[in-house]
């Protein structure tokens, strides 16, 4: 089954969160500006490379996405872009979000797993 993973998602994995291991063989994707948002992560970490061992999971967004996003960011304020492009992303293609963020406990098409 193809799903998205959200920032998070990567994030868990790299840590080897037990909670995490499920989606270890899941087929992924995820957008350009996630990868960024772990890029800069990784980079306030001290650490300088990563981010490109997210690209074959990049999935190009187009404007249909970018229009949707917008939508559900004036709805959900708290949201980074990012994250509203992803959820976007993952609606579009009628697939699952995968996160562990807490803004996105309880919204539909969401599989919220604790880290």
């Amino acid at each position: 089954m193809l799903c998205f993973f959200d920032t998070y998602v990567f994030l868990a994995l790299d840590k080897g969160s037990k909670n995490y291991e499920k989606f270890k063989d899941v087929d992924a994707i995820t957008t350009r500006f996630n990868q960024a948002e772990y890029g800069w992560i990784l980079i306030k970490r001290g650490e300088d490379t990563g981010a490109d061992n997210l690209e074959p999971y990049i999935h190009e967004v187009d404007f249909n996405i970018i229009k949707a996003a917008l939508t559900i960011r004036k709805k959900y304020k708290n949201m980074s872009m990012p994250d509203a492009i992803g959820y976007a992303t993952a609606n579009y293609l009628k697939i699952p979000f995968v996160t562990g963020d807490a803004d996105f406990k309880g919204l539909p098409n969401v599989v919220f797993t604790k880290e």
